[in-house]
């Protein structure tokens, strides 16, 4: 009888110790795999900061090359209207200036 008693109260235990480190296991997994999705949610994050970071910084950058651009097509515009006006006038000026000096 109380090596039957025995038994059971060891099998009881055995059964009792494998329950609590199956459940330990599947608390490790289960942390684990937590550790692993916010890891990779921080990482899809912090690649999504990145890559609005660098659109950003490529999107100034563009708008800075058009605002450039146009300032040097203004003043090239506004050196060949120089120009044209000055050759334009430039009879005139000479004839005056001549006209003046005669």
């Amino acid at each position: 009888m109380v090596v039957i008693i025995n038994i059971v109260i060891i099998n009881f235990i055995i059964v009792i110790i494998i329950i609590v480190i199956i459940i330990i296991i599947f608390v490790i997994i289960i942390i684990i795999i937590i550790i692993v999705v916010v890891v990779i949610i921080i990482i899809i994050i912090i690649n999504f900061i990145i890559v609005i970071i660098i659109i950003v910084v490529i999107i100034i950058i563009i708008i800075i090359i058009v605002v450039v651009v146009i300032i040097l097509i203004i003043i090239i515009i506004i050196i060949i209207i120089t120009i044209i006006t000055f050759f334009k006038y430039k009879k005139i000026i000479f004839s005056t200036s001549a006209g003046f000096w005669v």
